[in-house]
């Protein structure tokens, strides 16, 4: 199970946060099932409401742009 997660975290580094942010983008930690980044960017909205079907923005504040309960508690998001 550990190196399907592994996997899968790489798999969404390498083919969505890398070519969404190209070196501008730094992993500060990750655990199983997290990645902390540092993204030298301004206002990510944009560019996060780009792959929004990928993440769970479900703990933002409900007034936040992305806030959404779509993918609230689904595995791999």
């Amino acid at each position: 199970i550990l190196d399907l997660s592994k996997e899968h975290m790489y798999r969404f580094h390498f083919n969505v946060m890398r070519p969404l942010f190209p070196a501008r983008i730094e992993v500060l930690f990750s655990d199983t099932d997290s990645l902390c980044y540092f993204i030298k960017e301004g206002d990510l909205t944009d560019k996060l409401s780009s792959i929004a079907q990928l993440l769970d923005f479900s703990n933002y504040n409900s007034n936040h742009p992305l806030f959404s309960l779509r993918n609230k508690c689904v595995p791999g998001k």
